[in-house]
């Protein structure tokens, strides 16, 4: 995945979350998987 449509994903995902505390929990639960799958 390039790291510019990277950005574009979550800045999409920001604007569509209301919810700070559930887009930072979000965040929080993919990069534990994509450090995972990249291990």
């Amino acid at each position: 995945v390039q790291k510019g449509e990277e950005l574009r994903v979550y800045g999409a995902l920001r604007r569509s979350f209301k919810n700070q505390q559930y887009f930072s929990l979000a965040v929080a639960r993919h990069a534990a998987w994509y450090g995972a799958a990249r291990r």
